[in-house]
């Protein structure tokens, strides 16, 4: 069974060495001769037809199925070319979407500490905000995924700032957010 693959792989191979555009002229100059009137360009077909027509057709028939064979395999790469991206490309899609949620989940469990650093978001309408390198809280909520560390610090200050679903999450919702932090902060 291996040694048949192995011929297989070999044929296509030397399929493969000889470009599309050879077997294509090679097809085309075999018609040509086959199918021209018999004096052209002061050249007698006939009696090359008459002496050689058959290897002449049988070479026209060869080139026209290599031919065939290049083009085919050419479509089944890039159509497998395409099914794989597309495949990759729907499972990252569904990772995203997976770490997405997780992340949302995320914010059930938030702390008093937390929710105030995201209502100074909110307070700023903007997903952005610099924020000072060492704070455990702005640390905190960086390791859970609501916050990432944007651009280079600036001595001991860096801008903070959400992705843009949990930007759009917490946007949905910033009325009862804020003043369920005006409430808390009236308690203190």
């Amino acid at each position: 069974m291996a040694a048949e693959g192995e011929v297989v792989s070999k044929i296509l191979g030397v399929i493969d060495a000889v470009s599309g555009w050879t077997w294509f002229a090679l097809s085309a100059a075999g018609i040509l001769v086959l199918c021209l009137p018999g004096q052209t360009a002061g050249v007698n077909l006939d009696d090359l037809r008459h002496s050689w027509g058959g290897w002449i057709l049988a070479g026209t028939i060869l080139s026209a199925a290599m031919l065939a064979v290049r083009l085919l395999r050419s479509m089944h790469r890039k159509i497998t070319d395409l099914l794989g991206r597309r495949r990759i490309a729907k499972s990252l899609a569904a990772m995203d979407a997976a770490r997405e949620r997780q992340i949302l989940e995320e914010l059930k469990t938030l702390s008093g500490d937390e929710w105030m650093v995201l209502g100074e978001f909110l307070q700023a309408n903007r997903p952005f905000l610099t924020g000072w390198l060492y704070s455990a809280t702005h640390r905190s909520l960086c390791t859970r995924g609501i916050l990432e560390i944007k651009g280079g610090a600036q001595s001991s200050d860096v801008v903070y700032a959400m992705p843009e679903f949990v930007w759009r999450e917490l946007w949905e919702h910033r009325v009862k957010i804020l003043e369920g932090l005006a409430r808390t902060a009236g308690r203190l």
